[in-house]
């Protein structure tokens, strides 16, 4: 009998983290700084549309990866068990640094930005988003149980607020005067590219549910349910809020804005909207930083498991603190460092790299039971989802700008990092070994 107390997490609970790690930040940022790039509403309509089917396509491989490898951890387990320790280790060092940190970091930022004009008072920079991290480190330091059935319950209002501010924008929309044809700007693939990484960061939780796959029930038909459920809701969501954002008032009013929901929603329905915005996106964006701090953590406790991470091994079924910790004091750090959109690029281009690499190894891995072995289908979704993130990558690299390079220097630096940390790590543990043998 499945015991309920190391496995707490159902369908609901299971899709309520995809749907909490998915609608984040970037979804409130992105249009903004896509309108300024590519000058055109359809375009970056178009960017959301396959931002999606991409998402889509990841949910469904993550689904074909967690029936075979059936450990928490995410990407950490998938190249660590597969390919080698040290692409493992790099998967988790991303974690470490951008997948759950920078992300956890830039959610916060968002939730500040947001939040600020609410309070009416000026706070030095960084307070807000420090004190949610915290607030969201108290609550998943009680318990799995406690933090999961408390953030379903958020979720679930989420969901509807934002679906009713959706409704209500395309029924302002459609009462008013359609707006003039705006020039748009020159369109290059390039261009498009990188916009389509700001979306794919929005789109980046699909696969959240398997890092925690050790505390789901019936993981075989919980989990690949779960991630393509979340994603196929937060599609639909994600493409009726842009249509709502891109449509809201001349293109020169919102390009670049990185509060962008807000400032359309002042333009479709005046100041009370605005506020009413505000508060709905600042729940929003706290339900992402409390998911972030659940799920993270555990990618850090499977590694410390392996041996692979210097901090503590939680004992079986208790939240792993010390890790949830160590995450939140480093997305400190970056809330007080980076500036959102250069967050944006990086956070999207390198997560794009590491959730290819591990959908890729469902090509050159066969498991010997029949059931755990991938259908066509997912093999299928997986091929495209490697090729459109390879293209991604490609054209990103190609493009000229100084951003552009620093985000595939940035990448580059990060890896580096982590492989030097690896070999130390090991380096470490021979000493130690030796020294107890003698």
């Amino acid at each position: 009998m499945t015991d309920k107390r190391s496995q707490p997490l159902g369908l609901t609970s299971a899709t309520a983290l995809v749907v909490a790690s998915m609608i984040g930040a970037a979804v409130f940022t992105s249009a903004g700084y896509s309108m300024g790039a590519l000058g055109s509403r359809e375009w970056v309509l178009v960017c959301w549309v396959v931002g999606g089917f991409v998402a889509i396509c990841g949910a469904i491989s993550y689904g074909a990866l967690a029936q075979q490898l059936r450990e928490s951890g995410g990407e950490y387990v998938y190249l660590a068990r597969r390919v080698h320790p040290l692409a493992g280790f790099l998967a988790g060092w991303v974690s470490l640094l951008a997948g759950f940190t920078g992300a956890l970091a830039f959610a916060a930022g968002v939730f500040e930005q947001y939040a600020a004009p609410l309070l009416g008072v000026e706070q030095p920079n960084g307070t807000i988003a420090i004190t949610l991290i915290f607030l969201c480190v108290l609550q998943h330091s009680l318990g799995v149980a406690g933090g999961a059935w408390l953030q379903n319950a958020v979720v679930v209002v989420k969901v509807a607020g934002l679906s009713l501010l959706a409704l209500l924008g395309w029924w302002w929309l459609g009462s008013r005067e359609p707006l003039p044809a705006t020039p748009t700007a020159t369109f290059t693939w390039s261009d498009f590219a990188v916009q389509l990484t700001y979306v794919y960061l929005a789109y980046s939780g699909f696969n959240a549910a398997v890092y925690v796959t050790e505390e789901v029930r019936d993981v075989e038909r919980t989990l690949p349910r779960s991630m393509l459920l979340g994603t196929l809701l937060v599609t639909v969501l994600y493409l009726a809020l842009n249509a709502v954002f891109v449509y809201s008032g001349p293109i020169d009013q919102l390009a670049g804005k990185h509060d962008i929901a807000a400032v359309a929603m002042r333009l479709l329905g005046g100041t009370t909207a605005e506020v009413c915005t505000r508060l709905l996106i600042c729940t929003a964006l706290a339900t992402s930083v409390s998911a972030l701090t659940m799920s993270g953590p555990r990618v850090y406790a499977k590694m410390a498991a392996d041996g692979l991470f210097p901090i503590p091994v939680p004992p079986a079924g208790r939240a792993p603190r010390v890790a949830i910790t160590l995450q939140s004091v480093l997305a400190s750090a970056v809330v007080l460092t980076a500036g959102l959109q250069a967050q944006l690029e990086y956070l999207g281009f390198i997560l794009m790299l590491c959730a290819a690499a591990a959908v890729a190894t469902l090509f050159w891995v066969r498991h010997d039971d029949p059931a755990r072995r991938p259908q066509w289908w997912q093999l299928t979704a997986a091929g495209l989802f490697v090729a459109a993130a390879l293209v991604l990558m490609v054209l990103t690299i190609l493009r000229q700008p100084e951003d552009d390079r620093a985000t595939v220097a940035a990448t580059a630096v990060t890896l580096g990092a982590g492989v030097a940390m690896y070999f130390l790590l090991k380096w470490i543990d021979r000493v130690r070994t030796e020294d107890a043998e003698q």
